[in-house]
């Protein structure tokens, strides 16, 4: 005698029962600024003289009182980097892309944050390599996250400007640009001011194609990225240039 298995079950499903997915709801994108900061030489040390931060409304413009650098440059770098927070503490945007805040300009905003604000509210994200991942500041309640552009999109950032159609820089770094003597040249000083700002213009512009791209494509929404190992986060070189 042969004894044949039975199912106990249907395999048919009665769609009725079941809710089909919904799509995502579109993102509502979060408002960014972008920085920059500018550095020159001081007794063989690069030290942050003009910062420069952008978005959709302005870009603002913090430099250095260098009379200042020459006598007292502690103070001088302390008073720069006070007028840039007090400046934030004024805005509700709490995203800041810098293209380079895994090494240079991290160090800088960590041991400068760290000279203004309680050691307890700052939160550094390191990686394997000791490199910034992200910094965040809690002002009462109220955070602002430092995020690093390069490592979503590693690439220089005439490349970056580039591949999402924005204009870029205006001219090439020059050496003049690390000399204090610069301070004393009012038009090598205009065209410095304009280069570092141009920087930050040109960074969040790219920026803001990128934030379009990803959450018509992805849903996706740039602040949200810290890393480019992230899911449907690719190298530029994979990016589609139909978009």
């Amino acid at each position: 005698m042969i004894f044949r298995n039975k199912r106990s079950y249907s395999t048919k499903v009665e769609t009725k029962f079941i809710t089909p997915l919904k799509s995502p709801k579109p993102l509502k994108p979060n408002s960014f600024l972008t920085m920059d900061i500018e550095t020159m030489n001081l007794n063989g040390n690069q030290i942050p003289v003009l910062i420069t931060t952008h978005d959709l409304n302005e870009t603002k413009t913090f430099i250095i009182d260098h009379e200042l650098l020459i006598l007292d440059s502690d103070k001088a770098i302390f008073n720069l980097w006070k007028d840039y927070f007090n400046y934030l503490n004024q805005l509700s945007i709490k995203y800041i892309f810098v293209h380079n805040l895994g090494k240079f300009d991290g160090i800088f905003i960590y041991k400068n944050l760290f000279k203004h604000y309680n050691i307890n509210y700052i939160k550094p994200i390191i990686d394997q390599h000791n490199s910034f991942v992200c910094i965040s500041i809690k002002i009462g309640n109220f955070e602002i996250r430092f995020l690093d552009s390069m490592r979503i999109f590693p690439c220089s950032l005439n490349e970056l400007c580039k591949t999402f159609g924005v204009e870029g820089k205006f001219n090439s770094y020059k050496s003049e640009y690390n000399e204090i003597s610069l301070f004393n040249n009012k038009d090598l000083l205009n065209e410095w001011i304009r280069y570092a700002r141009q920087d930050s213009i040109s960074l969040c512009n790219a920026l803001l194609n990128a934030q379009k791209i990803y959450l018509e494509k992805y849903n996706i929404d740039l602040t949200s990225i810290v890393s480019r190992a992230m899911p449907l986060v690719y190298h530029l070189k994979y990016l589609d240039k139909t978009f």
